[in-house]
């Protein structure tokens, strides 16, 4: 059997709080829920291996081994495991308003996914095994101080997180301009960029990659070719001088970039940008 079952209550959102079922779910291909949009139950998941996939209405995540996710009440859901790597997680289900309240106070409403975030999880992670401990009489206080815990962590985490991002941007804002002021010059290397934008080589690659959809060298070599294409067509300096004036090697090796970014060598490109001046004049 694929779900772990350490406690079950009543489903009911008669109170601000219930805790209708915890649980652990082992690797398993097959097991799969859907639920319709008048479901009142709210799921807190932790995704302890594997990976799987959380439709929550036009939005599909691919949650994995570390993330953490809320399936929320009073909306259409449907999540399944990879059938090439099934995912294990614990997980608590609740009903009531207090979860929806408490994520509008601390600003994370209709957030609902969470990469990343292993504090959050290994509170459910906690709850799953202490439930089935707790009487009747405390359950539901500790419940609730649990889950004001882990909305606490997830609106820190949120935070966190916007910071971040914010900061890669403006890191990779300020490598494209280091790198347009080079267009004129010989590439730099890795080692220059990073240090410029006080990142690792790794993290400089992918802060821009993420911002930008490509590699720093990548976009530099575009813009240098863009760069050429505009002297090709009205500036009378050569080929080879082109090539020199925008740090290429040699014009051999330009001409052999141009042609693989543009589709014809730069002979032809600059035999075709002058036939098409003349037959507008």
């Amino acid at each position: 059997m694929a779900n772990n079952i350490t406690y079950i209550g009543s489903v009911t959102s008669d109170e601000p709080l219930n805790l209708a079922m915890a649980g652990q779910t082992d690797p398993e291909s097959t097991s799969t829920i859907k639920r319709p949009p008048d479901n009142v139950i709210m799921v807190f998941q932790y995704i302890t291996c594997g990976r799987g996939f959380f439709i929550n209405g036009g939005n599909k995540y691919i949650p994995v081994a570390g993330d953490f996710f809320i399936v929320p009440p009073h909306r259409a859901h449907h999540y399944y495991p990879d059938p090439h790597d099934p995912w294990g997680k614990v997980w608590i289900n609740v009903t009531g308003n207090l979860p929806i309240d408490l994520m509008r106070i601390y600003g994370i409403a209709d957030q609902y996914y969470f990469p990343g975030c292993h504090e959050a999880g290994k509170i459910v992670e906690e709850m799953v095994y202490a439930v089935a401990d707790i009487s009747s009489e405390k359950l539901t206080e500790y419940v609730s101080h649990r889950i004001l815990d882990i909305i606490m962590v997830l609106s820190r985490f949120s935070r966190q997180n916007k910071l971040d991002r914010q900061l890669q941007n403006e890191k990779a804002l300020k490598l494209r301009d280091f790198l347009r002021s080079r267009i004129a010059t010989e590439s730099p290397g890795i080692k220059e960029m990073s240090k410029k934008v006080g990142l690792s080589p790794v993290q400089t690659i992918r802060v821009f990659r993420d911002e930008f959809n490509i590699t720093p060298y990548a976009y530099l070599l575009n813009e240098k070719i863009n760069v050429a294409a505009e002297m090709l067509s009205t500036a009378e300096n050569s080929i080879k001088e082109i090539a020199e004036l925008l740090g290429f090697t040699n014009e051999y090796y330009f001409s052999r970039i141009f042609k693989q970014k543009k589709g014809i060598p730069p002979g032809t490109f600059r035999r075709n940008a002058h036939s098409h001046d003349t037959s507008g004049q």
